[in-house]
């Protein structure tokens, strides 16, 4: 597995990551939010985003400017969820 470092491609050796997969659900969660810190600690600019990334942030920001809204709020996410899992369930039925 590849990954960049301060603008330079190392790569993540198989072992650590066949190990890390090795862990508990609790302990991968905990080295996930150790790493994160350990990211944050560092401090400097964020990592660069891909062009994708750039242009999605653009159309959810045009988005807002243009409706004001946020979001949605906790009920109709429910409702949505609820539903679009009820549908599923039939399908499979």
């Amino acid at each position: 597995m590849m990954h960049r470092s301060r603008g330079k491609l190392i790569s993540m050796t198989p072992t650590l990551l066949k190990n890390a997969l090795k862990l508990s659900k609790a302990e991968r969660i905990l080295l996930v939010e150790r790493l994160w810190d350990s990211v944050a600690d560092e401090g400097g600019p964020a990592p660069r985003l891909t062009a994708p990334q750039e242009a999605e942030l653009e159309r959810r920001l045009q988005r807002l400017k243009k409706t004001g809204t946020l979001g949605s709020d906790w009920q109709t996410v429910k409702k949505r969820i609820i539903n679009q899992h009820a549908q599923t369930t039939d399908h499979r039925a």
